[in-house]
């Protein structure tokens, strides 16, 4: 199954042994390298510190009301390299500008589809002023600092209802 990664945010986030909860997602980050979820960043508290990760190895399922972690796996950005590199690297997929090869602005990366088991991504949903569009993971030739850079010759105008089969799918 899939699932969109802004769906995932200000989901809460349980313990499902002790049912305890243990914050809420703030973001998802995904590797820009590998096209996989590598970590949800969780505030643990409304307005203050600390933010901790939770690696999407730890993740037990995703549900509609709360997203449910294994043992209380929370750690501290500083305890995860491979997440502290990504975000320090400042090449993020969602809500990135995105490009074609001939540096023509395409629109933002407003949404991103993945695999709930391999947490590969599927799909990015493109906005831009009054469209959405759909690229395949496979479209994306580089992501770097300043934009996601696709390939636009596999592109699709979509609607809410195309996201939400898409989210299905």
């Amino acid at each position: 199954m899939t699932i969109s990664a802004s769906k995932l945010i200000h989901l809460p986030v349980i313990d499902p042994d002790t049912h305890e909860r243990l914050g809420e997602v703030a973001d998802a980050i995904f590797d820009p390298d590998l096209g996989k979820l590598m970590a949800i960043k969780v505030r643990t508290a409304p307005f203050a510190s600390p933010v901790l990760y939770a690696s999407a190895l730890d993740i037990q399922s995703y549900e509609s009301h709360a997203l449910l972690i294994e043992n209380n796996r929370l750690i501290e950005l500083n305890q995860f390299p491979k997440a502290k590199n990504i975000l320090k690297e400042k090449r993020p997929i969602f809500h990135q500008r995105v490009i074609d090869q001939h540096k023509n602005t395409i629109g933002h990366v407003d949404d991103i589809i993945f695999d709930d088991h391999t947490g590969t991504i599927a799909q990015i949903l493109v906005h831009h002023i009054i469209h959405k569009r759909l690229f395949g993971y496979q479209n994306i030739v580089k992501v770097t600092k300043a934009a996601v850079i696709i390939e636009s010759d596999d592109v699709r105008v979509v609607g809410k209802e195309s996201v939400a089969e898409a989210e299905t799918a």
